[in-house]
């Protein structure tokens, strides 16, 4: 998909609704009549109005009288007619466009790097694109309210030149001075709209981080210190709030004010105008009529406006984080990554996370097939390692190849779906055991199974009322450790990609649930190409070579009983554990 780097909610708006422009050419059609419709009633009015005013009965013209009373019911008829296939017709768009908006700003941040989403909350996320869902149909402002207040304002005028200049020039000043005004102030409102969506998606990450923690916060006994934090960013959202809407309550009653001078000098100047016989009692009404026309097409402007800004602020807030350039993409000549053997060398890589120098010069080459294990103490770069094979995040200098090709010239889809992963924090979809086993794969629902039971998942999914179509509740809460852990090791076994890391993905686990998920391990070990990841050292005696990291490089390399012999870090490493498990 190509990148969108322009976050202008405007041209954003535009590029989103640009799918839907014959429907929206009829949506302006049908204002265009609507409008013109509703504008003449008033001078229809008019002429209804003088003709039954006449004092002589010679003088009434009770034809015409018919005709104008027809020609206004039939005016009133198309205007709500074609206002109704106007509104038809918009709510489909809106409907589209939103489904737009939505699939393209869920398709582009998805390809965020990890980097990313460290550094934002997910629920402020999924806030601002539900806030760009409702702001996005400003570029509707344009067609649904600027264009039928032009034409009012534009006819009005007219009709009121064509019967009294004095009374047409008291509108046309009236209008210069009061769009100045409400242009000036409603600049503000953008401001104000803007830091309110902010605080509206801190707020909302915050309940969404308290909520996903609330077993943590329940045993540390933290409820009061989160409420605190809650309360704290409620109040910046409230005062955010109380700020923008008490502001747009001051410009209503200025408003309010200049439209209530507007009504009393057209009626005293319309009642002096008539008293030296310069206009009829038509005219008069016709005139109160243009005045409330003009004073709600204006009022129509400033509420369009400070909608305007208002949807514009909260889009520009969001679209500013949501659109950001991707910092990791494929190259232009990306080519898919063939693997036949799932020979992997770290070349000369160096890695900075947060100014802090993870990786310097590291040099690591693991040959096809070959099963090793990583240690090394916390911040050393394990996890880190792992990330940087599946370029999740971006080398600062050095390369990483498989089977001789450069992973920053492969298409990362390609890379991810060659390697399978399990890690310590099984990562489940609130969706069925079956939906969650079979995630990005074809498959059938015996290859399902199949997989199942090599992961010793079969026995416990069977025994559940719903068996494969159970729904594991979010993030897996319904499952324990270990069976999410098989649910993920079936998953790999399903993908059967030809390279294999496992990241802390027996810790933490009871004995029983160990035994099961090591022999399932075991089993999907074969025939490839194993990165492990762990701090239980005695997961890793098996292994081809041990890896230990330390101080931005690789500072031991053997298999366990060598390193033992050795007696260097991973020595003292094994002799420091418990049980086979690395104290911190």
């Amino acid at each position: 998909m190509k990148q969108i780097y322009n976050n202008n909610p405007f041209i954003f708006a535009l590029r989103i609704s640009k799918k839907q422009w014959k429907l929206m050419l009829a949506s302006v059609g049908c204002i265009i009549l609507a409008t013109l419709s509703s504008s003449i009633l008033p001078y229809v009015m008019k002429k209804i109005v003088d003709i039954i005013t006449y004092t002589t009965e010679e003088a009434r013209d009770l034809e015409n009288l018919w005709w104008f009373i027809t020609a206004y019911l039939g005016l009133y008829l198309f205007s709500f007619l074609f206002l109704w296939i106007k509104e038809v017709i918009n709510t489909d768009v809106r409907a589209k466009m939103g489904h737009d908006m939505r699939t393209t700003l869920h398709k582009h941040i998805a390809k965020h790097s990890n980097a990313y989403f460290s550094k934002h909350y997910s629920g402020a996320l999924a806030n601002k694109i539900n806030t760009a869902d409702s702001s996005v149909h400003i570029v509707f402002q344009v067609g649904n309210a600027f264009l039928p207040i032009g034409i009012k304002l534009t006819t009005t005028l007219v009709l009121a030149a064509i019967t009294n200049i004095g009374l047409a020039l008291i509108m046309a000043g009236w209008i210069l001075v009061f769009l100045p005004i409400n242009i000036h102030l409603l600049k503000r409102i953008k401001t104000l709209s803007r830091h309110h969506a902010a605080t509206k998606s801190s707020f909302t990450g915050e309940v969404v981080d308290v909520i996903s923690n609330i077993n943590l916060v329940k045993i540390f006994s933290k409820e009061q210190q989160e409420l605190k934090r809650i309360v704290q960013k409620s109040n910046e959202r409230k005062e955010t709030g109380v700020a923008l809407y008490s502001y747009k309550a001051t410009i209503t009653l200025i408003n309010n004010i200049l439209k209530f001078i507007l009504i009393a000098v057209i009626f005293f100047t319309s009642i002096m105008f008539w008293k030296k016989g310069l206009i009829t009692v038509g005219d008069i009404v016709m005139f109160l009529a243009l005045g409330e026309v003009l004073q709600s097409s204006i009022a129509h402007i400033t509420a369009t406006i400070d909608n305007f800004f208002d949807q514009y602020g909260q889009l520009e807030e969001g679209l500013g984080t949501l659109l950001k350039p991707h910092d990791i993409v494929d190259k232009k000549y990306a080519k898919p990554l063939k693997v036949t053997l799932g020979d992997i060398h770290f070349s000369d890589i160096s890695f900075l996370y947060n100014t802090q120098q993870i990786f310097s010069h590291l040099h690591l080459h693991i040959p096809s097939k070959q099963k090793i294990g990583i240690v090394g103490r916390s911040g050393a770069g394990k996890t880190t390692l792992i990330k940087l094979l599946l370029r999740l995040y971006e080398l600062e200098d050095g390369k990483i190849t498989i089977d001789e090709q450069n992973i920053a010239r492969i298409t990362q889809k390609s890379l991810r779906a060659n390697i399978s992963t399990v890690t310590q924090d099984s990562q489940l979809f609130n969706r069925s055991i079956f939906d969650n086993i079979s995630y990005g794969l074809s498959v059938t629902r015996k290859e399902v199974e199949a997989a199942s039971i090599t992961a010793h998942a079969h026995e416990f999914i069977t025994q559940m009322p719903q068996q494969y179509n159970t729904r594991v509740g979010e993030r897996g809460v319904m499952l324990s450790g270990g069976q999410k852990q098989r649910i993920t090791i079936a998953r790999a076994i399903l993908k059967n990609s030809p390279i294999l890391v496992l990241d802390e993905a027996t810790s933490a686990l009871d004995s029983e649930s160990e035994v099961f998920i090591q022999d399932a391990l075991k089993k999907l070990m074969r025939d490839r190409t194993v990165i492990a990841v762990a701090h239980r050292l005695s997961t890793l005696m098996t292994m081809d070579r041990i890896i230990v990291l330390d101080k931005g490089g690789v500072i031991e390399d053997g298999n366990h009983k060598t390193l033992l012999k050795q007696k260097g870090v991973y020595a003292a490493m094994w002799k420091k554990q418990s049980g086979g498990y690395l104290k911190e």
